[in-house]
Protein backbone atom coordinates (compact mmCIF):
# COMPACT_ATOMS: atom_id res chain seq x y z
CA UNK A 1 0.00 0.00 0.00
CA UNK A 2 3.00 2.42 0.46
CA UNK A 3 4.58 1.58 -2.59
CA UNK A 4 1.34 2.47 -4.07
CA UNK A 5 0.93 5.62 -2.89
CA UNK A 6 4.23 6.47 -3.69
CA UNK A 7 3.85 5.29 -7.25
CA UNK A 8 0.74 6.84 -7.51
CA UNK A 9 1.86 10.24 -5.93
CA UNK A 10 4.83 10.36 -8.96
CA UNK A 11 2.45 9.86 -11.72
CA UNK A 12 -0.08 12.40 -10.29
CA UNK A 13 2.88 14.91 -9.40
CA UNK A 14 4.24 14.35 -13.62
CA UNK A 15 1.01 14.12 -14.99
CA UNK A 16 -0.98 17.52 -12.94
CA UNK A 17 1.49 19.02 -10.30
CA UNK A 18 -1.05 21.92 -8.98
CA UNK A 19 -3.15 18.78 -8.15
CA UNK A 20 -0.43 16.89 -6.44
CA UNK A 21 0.21 19.66 -4.33
CA UNK A 22 -2.86 20.07 -3.45
CA UNK A 23 -3.20 16.36 -2.31
CA UNK A 24 0.60 16.85 -0.34
CA UNK A 25 -0.73 19.86 1.52
CA UNK A 26 -4.01 17.87 2.65
CA UNK A 27 -1.67 15.17 3.97
CA UNK A 28 0.53 17.08 5.60
CA UNK A 29 -2.61 18.64 7.30
CA UNK A 30 -3.50 15.66 8.28
CA UNK A 31 -0.51 15.01 10.29
CA UNK A 32 -0.51 18.45 11.55
CA UNK A 33 -4.54 18.73 12.86
CA UNK A 34 -5.62 15.39 12.15
CA UNK A 35 -8.70 14.02 9.63
CA UNK A 36 -10.66 17.16 9.85
CA UNK A 37 -7.70 19.05 8.57
CA UNK A 38 -7.21 16.64 5.53
CA UNK A 39 -10.68 16.94 5.00
CA UNK A 40 -10.80 20.58 5.13
CA UNK A 41 -7.64 21.48 3.15
CA UNK A 42 -8.96 18.98 0.80
CA UNK A 43 -12.04 20.83 0.36
CA UNK A 44 -10.18 23.74 -0.22
CA UNK A 45 -8.36 22.63 -2.66
CA UNK A 46 -11.77 21.78 -4.66
CA UNK A 47 -10.86 18.11 -4.47
CA UNK A 48 -14.06 16.29 -4.70
CA UNK A 49 -15.76 14.89 -1.95
CA UNK A 50 -15.65 10.91 -3.01
CA UNK A 51 -12.42 11.19 -4.59
CA UNK A 52 -11.06 12.62 -0.99
CA UNK A 53 -13.14 9.99 0.87
CA UNK A 54 -11.41 7.90 -0.93
CA UNK A 55 -7.64 9.19 -0.78
CA UNK A 56 -8.25 9.71 2.93
CA UNK A 57 -9.02 6.35 3.61
CA UNK A 58 -6.54 4.59 1.67
CA UNK A 59 -3.47 6.69 3.47
CA UNK A 60 -4.85 6.66 6.55
CA UNK A 61 -5.74 2.75 6.46
CA UNK A 62 -1.67 2.36 5.41
CA UNK A 63 -0.13 5.17 8.07
CA UNK A 64 -2.60 2.72 10.96
CA UNK A 65 -1.50 -0.65 9.65
CA UNK A 66 2.40 0.56 9.42
CA UNK A 67 2.66 2.63 12.69
CA UNK A 68 0.38 -0.27 14.88
CA UNK A 69 2.68 -3.03 13.50
CA UNK A 70 5.38 -1.14 14.63
CA UNK A 71 3.87 -0.42 17.67
CA UNK A 72 3.07 -4.05 18.71
CA UNK A 73 6.98 -4.97 17.48
CA UNK A 74 8.20 -2.70 19.40
CA UNK A 75 6.03 -2.17 22.35
CA UNK A 76 7.58 -4.42 24.80
CA UNK A 77 11.47 -2.43 24.33
CA UNK A 78 9.68 0.79 24.00
CA UNK A 79 8.15 0.69 27.53
CA UNK A 80 11.50 0.53 28.86
CA UNK A 81 12.31 4.47 28.37
CA UNK A 82 10.56 7.16 30.52
CA UNK A 83 9.16 8.94 27.41
CA UNK A 84 7.67 6.14 26.08
CA UNK A 85 5.92 5.28 29.24
CA UNK A 86 4.66 8.91 29.98
CA UNK A 87 3.85 9.77 26.02
CA UNK A 88 1.24 6.56 26.44
CA UNK A 89 -0.07 7.29 30.08
CA UNK A 90 -0.91 10.73 28.77
CA UNK A 91 -2.83 9.19 25.69
CA UNK A 92 -4.48 7.26 28.19
CA UNK A 93 -5.38 10.00 30.33
CA UNK A 94 -7.05 12.02 27.84
CA UNK A 95 -8.72 8.85 26.52
CA UNK A 96 -10.71 8.61 29.42
CA UNK A 97 -11.56 11.73 29.78
CA UNK A 98 -13.03 11.41 26.66
CA UNK A 99 -15.08 8.10 27.30
CA UNK A 100 -16.53 9.19 30.75
CA UNK A 101 -20.13 7.66 30.06
CA UNK A 102 -18.45 4.21 29.04
CA UNK A 103 -17.33 1.67 32.16
CA UNK A 104 -14.74 -0.38 30.28
CA UNK A 105 -12.74 -0.52 26.75
CA UNK A 106 -15.17 -2.45 24.86
CA UNK A 107 -15.38 -2.45 20.80
CA UNK A 108 -18.10 -0.32 20.44
CA UNK A 109 -15.97 2.55 22.82
CA UNK A 110 -13.14 1.71 20.54
CA UNK A 111 -15.07 2.40 17.83
CA UNK A 112 -16.59 5.61 19.31
CA UNK A 113 -14.00 6.76 20.06
CA UNK A 114 -11.73 6.65 16.79
CA UNK A 115 -14.67 7.90 14.71
CA UNK A 116 -15.28 10.53 17.14
CA UNK A 117 -12.56 13.84 15.12
CA UNK A 118 -11.10 15.52 18.22
CA UNK A 119 -7.38 15.83 18.49
CA UNK A 120 -5.65 12.40 20.09
CA UNK A 121 -8.90 10.44 19.12
CA UNK A 122 -7.43 9.26 15.76
CA UNK A 123 -7.52 5.02 14.52
CA UNK A 124 -3.41 4.60 15.37
CA UNK A 125 -4.02 5.94 18.73
CA UNK A 126 -7.60 4.32 18.98
CA UNK A 127 -5.00 1.18 18.09
CA UNK A 128 -2.28 1.88 20.72
CA UNK A 129 -5.27 1.56 23.32
CA UNK A 130 -6.77 -1.12 22.45
CA UNK A 131 -3.96 -3.72 22.01
CA UNK A 132 -2.44 -2.02 25.65
CA UNK A 133 -6.63 -3.14 27.19
CA UNK A 134 -5.63 -6.38 25.39
CA UNK A 135 -7.17 -7.02 22.16
CA UNK A 136 -5.62 -8.98 20.05
CA UNK A 137 -4.36 -7.83 16.26
CA UNK A 138 -7.31 -8.92 14.84
CA UNK A 139 -9.74 -7.52 16.53
CA UNK A 140 -8.18 -4.25 16.83
CA UNK A 141 -8.08 -3.60 13.41
CA UNK A 142 -11.17 -5.12 12.97
CA UNK A 143 -12.90 -2.13 14.80
CA UNK A 144 -10.42 0.79 14.50
CA UNK A 145 -10.61 0.60 10.36
CA UNK A 146 -13.90 0.52 9.97
CA UNK A 147 -14.55 3.13 12.15
CA UNK A 148 -12.14 5.13 10.46
CA UNK A 149 -13.57 4.16 7.23
CA UNK A 150 -17.41 5.67 8.79
CA UNK A 151 -15.95 8.45 10.18
CA UNK A 152 -14.05 9.94 7.37
CA UNK A 153 -17.04 9.00 5.04
CA UNK A 154 -19.46 10.65 7.00
CA UNK A 155 -17.14 13.66 8.34
CA UNK A 156 -16.05 14.16 4.93
CA UNK A 157 -19.49 14.27 3.57
CA UNK A 158 -20.76 17.02 6.19
CA UNK A 159 -18.24 19.25 5.84
CA UNK A 160 -18.76 19.08 1.88
CA UNK A 161 -22.29 20.47 2.83
CA UNK A 162 -20.92 23.19 5.23
CA UNK A 163 -17.94 24.28 3.23
CA UNK A 164 -20.26 24.76 0.12
CA UNK A 165 -22.65 26.74 2.43
CA UNK A 166 -20.10 29.02 4.12
CA UNK A 167 -19.35 30.14 0.69
CA UNK A 168 -22.59 31.45 -0.39
CA UNK A 169 -21.85 34.40 2.01
CA UNK A 170 -18.40 34.91 0.42
CA UNK A 171 -15.52 33.47 -1.44
CA UNK A 172 -12.99 31.94 0.56
CA UNK A 173 -14.88 32.11 3.88
CA UNK A 174 -14.01 28.52 4.24
CA UNK A 175 -10.55 29.45 4.62
CA UNK A 176 -11.15 30.39 8.44
CA UNK A 177 -12.95 26.73 9.08
CA UNK A 178 -9.45 25.17 7.70
CA UNK A 179 -6.99 27.83 9.54
CA UNK A 180 -9.44 26.32 12.96
CA UNK A 181 -8.69 22.67 12.48
CA UNK A 182 -4.90 23.50 11.29
CA UNK A 183 -4.49 25.21 14.73
CA UNK A 184 -6.71 24.20 17.37
CA UNK A 185 -5.39 20.91 17.67
CA UNK A 186 -1.48 22.38 17.71
CA UNK A 187 -2.49 24.76 20.44
CA UNK A 188 -4.96 22.17 22.55
CA UNK A 189 -0.87 20.38 22.33
CA UNK A 190 1.25 23.14 23.15
CA UNK A 191 -1.32 23.70 25.99
CA UNK A 192 -1.04 19.69 27.41
CA UNK A 193 2.49 19.85 26.95
CA UNK A 194 3.30 23.20 29.49
CA UNK A 195 0.23 21.31 31.82
CA UNK A 196 2.54 18.16 31.83
CA UNK A 197 5.72 20.35 32.36
CA UNK A 198 4.30 22.33 34.90
CA UNK A 199 3.18 19.48 36.80
CA UNK A 200 6.45 17.53 36.57
CA UNK A 201 8.13 20.48 37.66
CA UNK A 202 5.90 20.84 40.60
CA UNK A 203 5.93 17.61 41.75
CA UNK A 204 10.03 17.42 41.73
CA UNK A 205 9.99 20.59 43.56
CA UNK A 206 7.51 18.47 45.98
CA UNK A 207 10.32 15.60 46.37
CA UNK A 208 13.03 18.11 46.70
CA UNK A 209 11.02 19.77 49.53
CA UNK A 210 10.28 16.33 51.12
CA UNK A 211 14.09 15.56 51.31
CA UNK A 212 14.40 18.37 53.03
Amino acid sequence: MLAAEIIGMGILAVADSSTAGALLASIGANHLGGRLAFIGMGLEHNLPALWLILIIIFYNSTYVLLTYSIFVLFSNRFRRFRFFRDQMRALINQAKKRRRFLRRWNRMAIFLFVWVPLPWTGAAIGSYIAHMEGFSPRETLATVLPAMWVGVASWTLWFDVLYRFVDRFGQNRSLLITGGLLAVPVVILVYELAGRKKRSNEGASSDSASRT
